[in-house]
Parts: C-alpha cells; structure tokens; sequence
C-alpha cells in the first residue's frame, strides 16, 4: 500500500494506474494516472500512460490532449500516443 504510506507518491499513482490498466480498468486507471501527472507533470512516461488509459476509454480528445502536452517532454513518446490515437480513430470511423 504505497499510496496509504505516502499519498503523494506520484510513482505510487502511477504503478496503480498501470496495475489497473492491465486488470482493464480503465476508468480508474485515468484516475490514478491523472493524479500521478498532477503530482508529477513532467514525467514523460505518466502523461503516456495516461492517453493510453484514455485511449482504452474511447475519449481521443483526452487522449490527443496528454499528446499534445507530451509533445514538449518527449517527441518520440508523443508520437507513439499519437499513432495509437490515430488507430483507434480509424477503427472509431469504421466501426461508425
């Protein structure tokens, strides 16, 4: 229980988020990981996890908003959200 011992752990946040994500829980998994980015907004690899849980919800604007600020930390990262956006737009769009 790293978050009971310490509530502002933004690792903390983050490794649950990933636990969930992986479990498919997503909408809690956004909410960890939305924690974890506020406590830690420059850590690359949380606001990553966090498109990708909000890709995995469906919500591509959300998503392209994480890209987006991703942009600024880490091209390459930021670029591998953005086509993962974009494949699940173009599954959206066929599905539709």
């Amino acid at each position: 229980m790293a978050i009971a011992t310490n509530p502002n752990s933004a690792t903390a946040h983050a490794n649950l988020g990933s636990a969930l994500g992986k479990l498919g829980r997503f909408d809690v998994a956004a909410a960890a990981l939305r924690e974890a980015v506020r406590l830690a907004p420059d850590i690359p690899g949380f606001r990553f996890a966090l498109g990708l849980a909000y890709v995995s919800l469906g919500d591509l604007p959300a998503a392209r908003s994480q890209q987006q600020l991703l942009e600024q930390l880490d091209r390459d990262e930021a670029l591998q959200l953005r086509q993962l956006i974009d494949a699940a737009g173009a599954v959206e769009q066929r599905d539709a």
